[in-house]
């Protein structure tokens, strides 16, 4: 990407995965004047896991990191848990305002979204599902959290049902898939489908896909018709839906 001044040395962690601090990062960086988010994720081991801290890479290599967004939330399941407090899904549109140069994402890849709520910062980490590079939009779904910081700031409507303005990142992480080398077979449970949903979104013509999805019941199951859409296109993907509520939790040993 475009190198811009890079900011002001910062503390602490710059990945918690791999466990980088911020002085290794830039330590490594000036080491190899060439460095780049995947030379620096082969030498540290940072950037290649939940993808929050793509933005404080680029950031060390002097590197745009932060994309100006609006965001519409819609939700798309019903499910209330035990104490009928709302726990849905959202599917959330996000718009880059800006033009200029947003890369491809891949299956499965992250972006990170970050905003001021109240006095505070916030940044969380979310797969996206589908890219539309054309319209500049990006979409991710979110559960909500009751308790959260983010995301009832982010879910809830607002007064006038205008767009969140936030900032998203450039996409983090490996992609998923064989890319038809061989049948990919996904296990999921609750929004814990969207990297199966991103997978069936970019399946190849050749590529042989099943998803295996269990939710706590009928109203909390997302992506449905996308799944629907993509049997009909390619008839090498299938899924089935398991109801815990009445089949209970898949068993250990038939995984």
């Amino acid at each position: 990407g475009s190198r811009v001044a890079a900011g002001p040395s910062r503390q602490g962690l710059a990945c918690q995965c791999a466990g980088v601090t911020h002085a290794e990062l830039d330590e490594a960086i000036a080491c190899d004047p060439d460095a780049d988010v995947t030379s620096l994720g082969a030498a540290l081991g940072c950037g290649l896991q939940c993808g929050t801290c793509i933005p404080a890479i680029r950031e060390a290599l002097g590197e745009v990191a932060w994309f100006a967004a609006t965001a519409v939330p819609v939700a798309i399941t019903h499910a209330s848990d035990a104490e009928g407090l709302q726990r849905l899904i959202f599917r959330v549109e996000i718009a880059l305002r800006e033009q200029g140069s947003y890369p491809p994402v891949l299956p499965g890849q992250h972006i990170v979204l970050r905003a001021r709520v109240g006095k505070e910062l916030v940044e969380r980490t979310y797969t996206v599902v589908a890219q539309d590079r054309a319209g500049r939009k990006l979409t991710v779904a979110i559960r909500r959290k009751p308790g959260g910081k983010f995301t009832p700031w982010l879910l809830e409507a607002t007064e006038d049902d205008s767009p969140r303005a936030l900032e998203v990142s450039v996409p983090g992480g490996r992609a998923l898939g064989c890319g038809g080398r061989r049948p990919d077979v996904f296990f999921a449970a609750g929004v814990g489908v969207t990297p199966a949903v991103a997978m069936a979104n970019g399946l190849p013509p050749n590529a042989t896909m099943h998803v295996h999805y269990s939710v706590s019941g009928r109203d909390d199951a997302a992506f449905l018709p996308e799944f629907d859409a993509c049997s009909s296109a390619q008839p090498a993907f299938s899924y089935s839906l398991r109801d815990t509520s009445i089949g209970g939790r898949v068993p250990r040993r038939s995984i």
